[in-house]
């Protein structure tokens, strides 16, 4: 017999920026990672814990901060989790206790 987990839905994002779109005050590429993924809570609390999220300020994602991720072309990249809306809206504080759990340092 399977067993249910819970899961939460969540959306993966990025943004680049190279020194040429910063002048334009524009990034360079942005899109999904992932896109409406459904992840258990262990998967979700390893994507967060490996991804290097954190909570920014009181932002409803969680982000990797801007860091270079080409040197040759001074390329930046951001990445942010995203609750997804098509979630009930009660997963919301299990979201936020498991991103809490997640980032501890």
């Amino acid at each position: 017999m399977k067993t249910l987990r819970p899961t939460i839905i969540v959306s993966r994002c990025y943004s680049e920026c190279t020194p040429e779109s910063a002048e334009d005050g524009d990034f360079s590429d942005s899109g999904f990672v992932y896109e409406s993924e459904e992840l258990e809570v262990q998967e979700l609390a390893r994507e967060i814990r490996l991804g290097g999220f954190y909570r920014e300020g009181c932002t409803e994602w969680l982000s990797t901060g801007f860091h270079t991720s080409d040197y040759s072309t001074g390329t930046e990249r951001e990445e942010t989790l995203h609750f997804h809306r098509d979630n009930h809206p009660r997963k919301w504080k299990h979201f936020e206790r498991i991103a809490r759990i997640a980032t501890r340092r």
